[in-house]
């Protein structure tokens, strides 16, 4: 969203394809662009690749810039039978080499020999290209991720925002901002809020994010276990996370 929205229009035409709908494809359509959804529900789809050649094709696409392991992979392929090179783009840490499953390992085969270049928003991120996916160290490079800064930056009323939360003036408030799922390590925090809670009578615990209802359900049971329903709030998915992180303490 950012990327697309930031490019100089003047220079640039940006076709969107998306796998599926939701928060991503609003947001791009109330920005006034149009995504293209290309649904795919299985892996290995050949119909998927097939609607996203021809619309390669059907927009005279000068790079295809794709995000994440499935959708690199799947660029690469079309970038391969249409003549149009790749960009790809990698955001989380990579499995090691002994977790790699034969899936894992041909997706980074394909980007390894197909992309133009890779992109990685870490550091850390760009060892693991190399080192266990064997991308070429010239073709990877690191491209932190931008943030509009303004967004973080604007003056609003914190003791309405704490008391439409329900937490009081004088609580310490800790929060977490992420998706619920288990390599967030959602358990950790829990165990952290815990211990914080032994040593501050006035303290909130904020979750913030959301997830399937499977992990949902194991982190509230996590919470309950530990007597913590009435400090642990679970706020879900929000559009205020600027505001959310100027109250927390920590």
């Amino acid at each position: 969203l950012d990327i697309v929205t930031h490019l100089d229009q003047t220079g640039f035409d940006s076709t969107i394809v998306l796998l599926k709908t939701g928060w991503l494809k609003e947001k791009l359509e109330e920005k006034g662009l149009s995504p293209i959804l290309l649904d795919s529900h299985r892996s290995y789809d050949i119909g998927f690749l097939k609607r996203l050649c021809s619309t390669i094709r059907l927009h005279g696409a000068d790079l295809i810039h794709s995000h994440l392991p499935d959708a690199n992979a799947y660029s690469c392929l079309a970038g391969f039978w249409t003549g149009v090179p790749v960009l790809s783009t990698y955001h989380g840490m990579l499995p090691g080499a002994g977790e790699q499953r034969f899936s894992d390992r041909a997706k980074f085969f394909l980007v390894r020999n197909i992309a133009k270049r890779s992109v990685a928003v870490s550091e850390a991120l760009r060892r693991e290209l190399i080192e266990k996916a064997h991308f070429p160290p010239d073709r990877v490079q690191r491209i932190y991720n931008g943030v509009e800064w303004e967004r973080f930056d604007r003056r609003f009323d914190a003791a309405v925002k704490k008391s439409l939360l329900k937490i009081a003036p004088d609580d310490k408030v800790v929060g977490m901002v992420a998706n619920l799922k288990p390599t967030k390590g959602y358990e950790y925090f829990v165990r952290c809020c815990e211990i914080l809670a032994k040593e501050f009578e006035k303290i909130k615990f904020l979750i913030i994010g959301e997830g399937t209802e499977e992990f949902n359900e194991k982190i509230t049971q996590e919470v309950r276990k530990r007597g913590l329903e009435n400090q642990v709030l679970f706020l879900g998915y929000r559009e205020d996370i600027a505001e959310l992180l100027q109250i927390l303490d920590v």
